[in-house]
Formats: structure tokens, C-alpha cells, sequence
């Protein structure tokens, strides 16, 4: 065989010459042309983590969800996780390629990776939880997360009563919107705050406001509730004391009867102590109990749709000459609080005297469209 051959001119030290030149090319190029196989595809993995360790109850903090070697990620649920809320702020493709050069030989990794994130608000002090989720990243195939944790320290709580809601009555009906007027007293230097671990129960409705200023004040912004309510600085009483307020508004419509609580609002701040610190403070106002009633059947009007609260209503006509039979484009815009429940279809022209005689609407009805902003129809 020409191996042992060569394995014999090796052991004789016969290799030399063009022979041994010419096996050596010949082992240089196998070398060379074998190519180690191929690797098994990497392993799909997920990791959940905090941004931090700890939060103070109150402030927001962001939870992400890494899952790398995958092409695409579908976002677990997080509405069921206890003690917080969980807002979804997207998916974004972070993969990384390095080179690297050693030896005149150029190497390229890449690290294929997606990150979901959430802005998290939690509502109740202690350990925050979240457990080990499973996370769908295509071709059918599902992977599962570690379990994250965040400890999540209640501050200090204000004995005082700096944190007032007030509504005019408790007493209400089914889809009927109320104004509730919050007032937080200011008994110190305040530095930073937040509304976000207020508390309600699902049954309500809850849009922030804009609270009419004097005189160009400043506004302040407000986030609660999903929505950024816009207040201003006046004054209250506290303790028999004249003392600088927060004011801002909400409309609360109950979606459904029986016993329904807004609140505690709650706040958390940084309170300037000297020049040097602060200290972070927790005040609750207390909550507000609705006691909402269905809606009276007696002396009900037949047509009544179950509309409630002050209303206004506009209507515009193009063209506003025409000849006999030609259409005309009729749009009637109705304004008013939220939720607007009552707001089915447009007016019924025929029971409209002056608009009934020698017209007549389209088969196809009134086509409703979005309004330009909320309260609007």
C-alpha cells in the first residue's frame, strides 16, 4: 500500500527529495480542503430580569424579556401577574456581529437576540413576582422564561391628611359621569412625585382632565389612571392653616352598578429634609365609595338609549343649494363626557318635523366615523 510506503521511507529516512516535497503538498491540501462539519443549530433561550433590584412603591421601572436564537418572539401576556400593572412598550431586534482577526484569519460571530420590554407600576409594596412565562418565537416552537423578581419598598407614610379627592354625590346611576376634584396639600418643599400606584375598581371609568387656569399658571402634569391630567397650583386648608394645593380633576363614569371604590389616590414624593436630602414620602387620600343604581324603568321614554350627563350637538349641510332630488351630505356631530353609551346612530329625521317634510334619508343610514377627540361623535 503507498501508506505503508511512506510510513517506511519516514522510519528508513528515506523522505527527501521531490518525493517528500510531494507528499508534503499532497497533506498540505487535504488539510486544507477538509472543513470540520457543520454546527447544530443554537439553542433557543429566554431570560426575564428587572432593570433594578428594588423601586420605591410608585415609581415605574422597566421588566425585559431577552430571548435570543430566535427569528420572532410573540409577547407573553402579563395582565394576570398580581401587584402591578404592566404596560407593553415593544419588541426591538438587538442582535450583535463581532469580527475578529487572528493570525491573518478572519472570524464573524453573530448573537441573534430580541428584547420585549414593559414600563411596570407596582401597586402594593413586598416582593413583586413575576413567574416563569412561557413565550412563543415561531415555527411553533415555545420557550420558558426564568422568574424575575423585584422588591418593591413602601416609603414613608404622611400621617397628615395632605391628600383629599371630593365628588359631589356617591350616589349615582349606570353610565352617569361625575367630576372628582383632588387637592394635595404642599406642607413641604416637594422635589419629584407621582400619582401612578392610585388604585380603582374595574367597573369605572376613569379620563384625566385639564384644570382651567387664572392668569397663565403653570400646569402641571399628572400621570394616573392611563391618562396625564394637567393641574394647577391654589390653596387649601389643612389643620386650620391656609396652605399651597394641587388641584387637578378626573371624570369617573360607572360602567355597571353596585358598590364601587375610587381610590386611595396616592402619591409618592421626594421631601426635601435640608439642603443636603430628602426622604421619600407616601400619602393616600381616602377612597371614594360609589353606590350606583341601575337606571328606572318607570316613566322610561321608549326611545331613551341610555345617554346621561349635559349634551351638546352640531349639524352641517354640503351643499346648501341644490335642485329638487339632488343628495345632500348632512353631518351631525354630538359632544359630550365619556362614555357616551347612549350614542348609537344618528338623529331619526322623521320625527324631526321641519326636516321631515321633503326629505328623506338614505337607504343605507347614517355612516358613523371616529370623532377628532374624545367626548365627540
Amino acid at each position: 500500500m503507498r501508506e505503508e510506503r511512506v510510513f517506511d521511507m519516514v522510519k528508513q529516512g528515506r523522505w527527501s527529495g521531490s518525493a517528500g516535497a510531494w507528499w508534503i503538498a499532497l497533506m498540505l491540501l487535504v488539510v486544507a480542503a477538509w472543513t470540520p462539519p457543520a454546527r447544530a443549530q443554537s439553542t433557543i433561550s429566554a431570560n426575564a430580569a428587572f432593570e433594578r433590584e428594588a423601586c420605591y412603591l410608585g415609581d415605574q421601572i422597566r421588566l425585559v424579556i431577552s430571548v435570543e436564537n430566535a427569528d420572532t418572539v410573540d409577547a407573553p401576556d402579563l395582565s394576570g401577574v398580581p401587584g402591578a400593572t404592566f404596560a407593553f412598550a415593544g419588541t426591538g431586534n438587538e442582535s450583535r456581529t463581532s469580527v475578529s482577526i487572528s493570525n491573518g484569519r478572519r472570524r464573524e460571530s453573530t448573537v441573534k437576540r430580541l428584547v420585549s420590554r414593559w414600563v411596570v407600576t407596582p401597586t402594593e409594596a413586598g416582593t413583586l413576582i413575576v413567574p416563569p412565562l412561557l413565550v412563543q418565537v415561531g415555527g411553533g416552537q415555545v420557550v420558558e422564561t426564568n422568574e424575575a423578581r423585584l422588591r418593591v419598598i413602601e416609603p414613608e407614610r404622611e400621617t397628615r391628611e395632605v391628600l383629599v379627592a371630593r365628588v359631589d354625590s356617591e350616589k349615582v346611576y349606570v353610565n352617569q359621569p361625575v367630576r372628582v376634584s383632588v387637592s394635595w396639600r404642599l406642607v413641604a418643599t416637594i422635589e419629584d412625585y407621582s400619582f401612578r400606584a392610585s388604585k380603582a375598581d374595574d367597573g369605572l371609568l376613569i379620563r384625566t382632565l385639564e384644570k382651567p387656569r387664572r392668569n397663565n399658571q403653570q400646569r402641571y402634569e399628572i400621570d394616573l389612571y392611563g391618562g396625564t391630567a394637567l393641574g394647577t397650583l391654589g390653596y387649601d386648608t389643612l389643620d386650620g392653616q391656609r396652605v399651597r394645593a394641587m388641584e387637578f380633576d378626573l371624570l369617573v363614569t360607572p360602567t355597571e352598578s353596585g358598590r364601587l371604590d375610587l381610590g386611595p389616590i396616592v402619591v409618592s414624593y421626594d421631601e426635601r429634609i435640608d439642603r443636603r436630602s430628602s426622604r421619600r414620602v407616601l400619602a393616600e387620600s381616602a377612597p371614594i365609595t360609589f353606590d350606583v343604581r341601575p337606571m328606572p324603568t318607570d316613566g322610561r321614554p321608549e326611545n331613551f338609549t341610555g345617554l346621561l350627563g349635559t349634551h351638546g350637538i352640531s349639524m352641517d349641510a354640503e351643499p346648501t343649494s341644490v335642485s329638487v332630488g339632488d343628495p345632500i351630505a348632512l353631518e351631525v356631530t354630538i359632544f359630550g363626557p365619556e362614555p357616551m353609551a347612549g350614542v348609537r346612530d344618528g338623529p331619526d329625521l322623521a320625527a324631526i318635523p321641519a326636516s321631515a317634510d321633503g326629505n328623506r334619508l338614505a337607504s343605507e343610514g347614517w355612516t358613523q366615523r371616529a370623532g377628532s377627540q374624545l367626548g365627540e361623535r
